[in-house]
């Protein structure tokens, strides 16, 4: 990228852990600091930077961007997120003590569990029943948010989700959503 004073400027796009290209295992709400600092810092190293970073990103990356900020690495001197949030419990997993079904479920099924199924080394036999049960999941969107309990979404029950029991045995804002709140 090139600024208006002729200086370029370089983009490093780092994806959560265990997500789309990244190695690892995903954690939601759970490495995203570390990995910020870690990944400011590296960039902030490398012979074709100044030392100045800053940490930019909607959604997830905006979310690894509120995270570095946390962190606060010394070599990052801005940060612009949008279309994320700083307190994953209020609002996003849960509103008012109630779990947001209808966004989590969506979420899951749309981006996260297909991602996460993929990874699990799964023989092909059982890799086409994970694929099955959300494919059917997903049909009917109605019966599915009637199943109960709900920790025992028969969908998530092969590994597919392994946050969606972590986030329903945590309803009430505790140590497990402080860890990663950014207020």
């Amino acid at each position: 990228v090139e600024t208006a004073s002729g200086a370029g400027a370089r983009v490093v796009v780092q994806e959560a852990r265990g997500r789309a290209g990244s190695e690892g295992t995903w954690r939601p709400y759970g490495d995203e600091s570390r990995d910020s600092y870690a990944t400011a810092e590296w960039a902030a190293a490398q012979p074709w930077s100044t030392g100045n970073v800053g940490l930019y990103g909607a959604c997830a990356l905006g979310w690894g961007a509120v995270q570095g900020a946390v962190e606060a690495p010394p070599h990052l001197k801005a940060v612009f997120a949008y279309m994320t949030a700083t307190n994953y419990h209020e609002g996003w997993t849960y509103s008012d003590g109630a779990f947001e079904l209808g966004f989590q479920m969506s979420w899951i099924w749309t981006i996260l569990a297909h991602d996460t199924i993929s990874r699990l080394n799964l023989d092909p036999a059982s890799l086409k029943e994970a694929q099955r049960k959300l494919a059917e999941a997903r049909s009917d969107i109605r019966k599915t948010g009637l199943h109960l309990p709900l920790i025992d979404f028969p969908a998530f029950e092969n590994g597919a989700a392994p946050y969606w029991r972590e986030w329903l045995s945590h309803p009430a804002y505790d140590a497990f959503w402080k860890r990663s709140d950014a207020v």
